[in-house]
């Protein structure tokens, strides 16, 4: 027995990336079937007659064939960096660095939580600087070549920056808070960093839509009219503390639409995309068709929204999100065709489903997957799902 632990010991880096590889594999795997799947449905498939036009489903099959593609080299690409790091203690390196750089600057060099906060740091840098190409090529080639890119290079180079520092300011001081912990905790450490990590996720859940978030994209109350009446009512209906309704200008950045529910206790907020809603979205000169939902489809989308407020999906999904990843999978897509029941309850079932056969037109989403690939990867059913589940409801 003590010869096995030895060999586990002796081998633990290359343990450490067959495991990763295997894993590795088994996504890549599961990402060529979809591929696989992609190219081989060049017609437009019966399942999706009479939900989009020929036009429409080559565009977002070629948008999803890009993805797919890119995505895949993008995971080779960084399991490769990761094994590249490994193999050239490349992690040793960086931490010999963060000493230097501490003598440097007259600090102790004993001080590991200052050590550690120097080397992630450098690790940070390193990562961006590396996949910094990936970033630039999936924005002004993937997102720009099939309508969906509304940033500038400048705007571009501003974000980034901007989403380092933002980063840098929570990460460290958490990592530094970990190995506190795991110093000074003693024998239970392992309790108190999680109970620490479980706070801490609950902080930054909090601390994102109100600070963090407004410092990329302005939100702006949601204008008087018959949009704003509307959702009033559907929020009073169902006794939901609504607080104030923001319209927020992601336009600037993506042609991608989106609405979401945030706050705690009788400080609820809505947030809809400029995108989603059609007389906010602001088309580009090569748009020749109008994009955005109407009002009764803006509803339907919130009343599924709503749906997961409803039924604590959020908090169910953060203590489940504790459990294994496929389980939370499973769990996700059931509280999807939940939240879909209950926007049918409220009368909003034709909207619903005529507001996401929209989203996938303007977001040109793939409506088809493979089903291994989609259970492993999606928590949220296929749109044909979807649909069929809001037709079988009574």
């Amino acid at each position: 027995m003590s010869t096995f632990v030895k060999f586990i010991e002796t081998n633990i880096l290359y343990e450490i990336l067959i495991v990763s590889w295997l894993l590795f594999f088994w996504k890549f795997y599961l990402s060529l079937r979809q591929r696989s799947l992609i190219i081989r449905l060049v017609e437009l498939p019966k399942d999706v007659e009479g939900l989009m036009t020929k036009d429409v489903y080559d565009k977002a099959r070629a948008y999803a064939l890009d993805k797919v593609n890119f995505n895949n080299f993008m995971d080779v690409y960084s399991e490769l960096c990761t094994t590249v790091f490994l193999l050239t203690l490349c992690y040793r390196r960086f931490w010999l660095w963060s000493i230097n750089v501490v003598n440097y600057f007259g600090f102790d060099d004993k001080n590991e939580i200052l050590l550690s906060a120097v080397s992630m740091f450098i690790i940070n840098i390193v990562y961006d600087v590396l996949h910094l190409p990936l970033d630039i090529y999936s924005t002004f080639i993937v997102e720009q070549k099939h309508g969906f890119n509304k940033e500038t290079p400048l705007f571009f180079v501003k974000d980034r920056l901007l989403k380092f520092i933002v980063r840098e300011i929570i990460v460290v001081p958490l990592l530094c808070t970990v190995i506190w912990i795991i110093e000074n905790g003693g024998d239970y450490f392992f309790f108190y960093l999680w109970i620490f990590l479980i706070f801490a996720s609950l902080f930054i859940m909090i601390l994102y839509p109100g600070v963090i978030a407004p410092l990329f994209d302005k939100y702006t109350p949601l204008p008087n009219g018959d949009l704003k009446t509307k959702i009033e009512a559907l929020a009073a209906s169902i006794n939901y503390p609504l607080y104030k309704i923001f319209i927020v200008d992601s336009s600037k950045r993506s042609s991608h639409s989106n609405a979401y529910l945030y706050g705690f206790h009788k400080y609820k907020r809505i947030v809809l995309f400029d995108t989603l809603v059609k007389e906010y979205y602001k088309p580009t000169e090569n748009e020749t068709e109008a994009k955005g939902c109407e009002t009764d489809e803006v509803l339907a989308i919130l009343a599924h929204e709503l749906g997961h407020w409803k039924y604590s999906h959020t908090l169910k999904g953060f203590m489940l999100g504790q459990l294994l990843q496929f389980i939370t999978v499973v769990l996700g897509r059931k509280y999807e065709f939940e939240a879909d029941r209950f926007a049918k309850t409220l009368g909003h079932g034709e909207a619903l489903k005529s507001s996401l056969i929209k989203l996938h037109k303007d977001n040109l989403s793939y409506p088809l997957f493979d089903k291994l690939y989609s259970s492993w990867h999606h928590n949220h059913p296929e749109l044909l799902e979807r649909l069929e589940a809001i037709n079988k409801e009574d």
